[in-house]
This record gives C-alpha cells, structure tokens and sequence, in this order.
C-alpha cells in the first residue's frame, strides 16, 4: 500500500517516519482512499500508547503522512529477544490502553499485531498502523461482509469466518499477543493458511504452564471464540490486568517475608 521512509524535519532536524503512498493518488480510487482514511483516523489520537501524526498532505503525485518515529523497533523484536512474564505484562497493559483510546473514538484497529506495536528509546508502546483499520459507524464504514481483514496469525474467530470485526476481535488477537509474550511462541501455528485459521476457529484455549498459571484468567479472557465470552472491553483487559499484577506482587512480598 505505501512505503515509509526515514526523513528528518527542516523546522526543527527532528527524525520522523514518512509513509507515502506507494501509488499516483489518481491511478486507484480504492487505495487514496483507505490511504485518507488512515490519515483522518490518526489525526483523532492523542494518546501516549497511540502512534503522533505531525503532517499529511496530497499533490497531484503523492499522498503522504509524516508521523512518530520509533527508534526501539516493533514489539516483534522484543519478542524474539524474550521477556519476563512481569515485562509481558506491562507491555499488555499499554497496549490494552491504546485499545481502550481507539475504541472509546469508535475505531476497530483490525490488525492488532506484534509488528505494529511500536517502542520508544524510553520503553513505552504505541500502537501503529491503522490502514485497515476502521469506524464502527459513519460513512467510512465500508467493510462488506465476507471480506477478510487481519493477519491470519492474529486473526479473530469472527474475522476467519467473515463476520465484522467488533472491538472484541482487537481484544481476541491482544490475547494471541500476549501468549506469544509469555511463551515465545504463537499458540496456533499450521502449514496452510486454511489450517491456521481453522484452529483459530474450533482450536481449544491454549493452557500456560504451572509457572504461568496466574496469566491464565487473562488468556481466556481475551482469547474466548465467542465473542460474547471475552472480555467485553480494553477497560476490563485493563482491570484484570492490575488484579494479577496485585495477585504476583503480594505472592512475591510474602514469599520476600519467608525468607
């Protein structure tokens, strides 16, 4: 859809990410417009875990957004160089307030995924990437039914199926995350697209080992099929997350008091 590069302000020689869309605004409709589209949603935010935009502009041959700029890299490569349960969990945390931030404006993100969780030099977490993301209500809304959004990796029941994503689809793929946190490794996994997806479907809920086993009423909370079974909301994500981080602190004073 675009290509992004890393430019550097004149005003004041700040770095910044530069997405420009990767085709004439005249040559495809379809494509100007989720490109506008993206552009309109993230001017909303005002958020400390949601990606800064600065500037957006269009001529006759481009189509851009100049916006943050993350030296840390994506939470997939934290992932990959490992995390403690407590960091997996203050990650979560963050990354359950930008969903409470998008939401509470109406925006289903659609793509919530490791690659699109952003870091700072100072640790925190964005989240970035809202191309396909979308208004659950007003004229933005086009999404027809059966069409397929998301990463398969990430991707709710309801989305397999071709259903609309719903706020509860954001929470279900941050519950994949966080499995993938804790355990360093994605909790489904086929060889087909077709396989990945049906597990995604009918697949039971991945059960965390005995060490993790505080972290479980979190992965069933938000990795629920049905979507009436979730967490309803990123503000409930949120309030069981402070009961568990209170739960391990008070196991750990008292463990502290043993010794």
């Amino acid at each position: 859809m675009s290509n992004v590069f890393l430019a550097e302000r004149e005003s004041d020689g700040s770095e910044v990410a530069l997405k420009i869309l990767n085709a004439r605004p005249s040559d495809d409709k379809q494509l100007l417009q989720r490109f506008i589209q993206e552009a309109a949603l993230i001017a909303d935010f005002d958020h400390p875990n949601v990606v800064k935009i600065f500037d957006k502009g269009f001529t006759d041959d481009y189509a851009y957004i100049a916006m943050e700029y993350f030296t840390g890299g994506s939470l997939k490569d934290v992932i990959e160089g490992g995390l403690t349960p407590r960091q997996a969990l203050s990650l979560l945390a963050q990354a359950a307030a930008a969903l409470a931030e998008i939401h509470r404006l109406g925006i289903v993100h659609r793509d919530v995924k490791p690659a699109n969780m952003m870091l700072r030099a100072d640790g925190t977490m964005a989240l970035a990437d809202f191309g396909i993301a979308k208004r659950t209500e007003g004229s933005m809304d086009r999404t027809m039914h059966g069409e397929f959004f998301g990463t398969p990796y990430y991707i709710s029941p309801e989305q397999a199926n071709g259903k609309a994503a719903t706020e509860r689809s954001d929470i279900y793929s941050l519950g994949i995350i966080f499995y993938e946190m804790l355990m360093n490794r994605r909790p489904y996994v086929g060889e087909s697209i077709v396989e990945l997806i049906s597990q995604h479907v009918g697949a039971p809920v991945p059960r965390l080992p005995q060490n993790l086993e505080d972290y479980q009423v979190l992965i069933d909370g938000m990795m629920a099929k049905d979507p009436a079974d979730r967490l309803q909301n990123a503000d409930a994500v949120l309030a069981v997350i402070d009961r568990v981080w209170t739960q391990a602190a008070l196991r750990a004073s008292a463990a502290q008091g043993r010794d």
